[in-house]
């Protein structure tokens, strides 16, 4: 009974530190998961970062229509009919290549949105209203963009009018213009 014991206590000692071996593997382990699960995620960050497009300078031209229907640039807002909007989606490798929805939003003096075609939610959780949209097929190069905006002569008054872009639902840049 006794060389019986003795053999189980042997038997269970082996087993208690076999146990703890595996406990301090275990933990090595899920500190080392852990780890890079944060890693990761601060890639996956800067993935996102560095995956937004960058635009070029956006330029706002206000138009007016003359009888014969062409449209001529402006500075009157009293004579204002369109904005015509030009900017380039720059060259970015890392983002993925395909269609991205672009949207344009004019807003005037009293942050009033002119002429809203609709409603989007931002990747920021923001809601906006935006003038006009765009789907464009970006492939990972230089893409020149040209938005023409019709407005009701009558809204249009004097003051500054902002234009900001926004692409993939983050926002990428603006610009302003004054109108006599």
């Amino acid at each position: 009974l006794f060389i019986r014991i003795d053999s189980l206590s042997s038997v269970n000692k082996d087993l208690a530190e076999k146990n703890i071996l595996t406990n301090e593997i275990l933990n090595q382990k899920e500190t080392t998961n852990t780890e890079l699960v944060e890693e990761n995620k601060q890639l996956e960050a800067k993935v996102a970062i560095a995956s937004k497009i960058e635009i070029s300078p956006v330029k706002i031209i206000a138009m007016k229509e003359r009888s014969s229907g062409k449209l001529t640039s402006t500075s009157r807002s009293s004579r204002t009919d369109a904005f015509k909007i030009n900017f380039d989606l720059l060259d970015n490798e890392v983002t993925t290549a395909g269609n991205k929805k672009v949207y344009i939003q004019i807003i005037d003096d009293k942050k009033n949105v002119i002429t809203p075609k609709g409603k989007t939610n931002l990747n920021n959780g923001t809601k906006i209203l935006y003038s006009d949209s765009l789907i464009v097929n970006y492939n990972n190069s230089r893409l020149s963009l040209v938005s023409l905006i019709l407005v009701n002569r009558d809204d249009i008054f004097k003051g500054k009018y902002t234009v900001s872009t926004f692409i993939d639902g983050n926002y990428s840049g603006n610009s302003s213009i004054d109108l006599k």
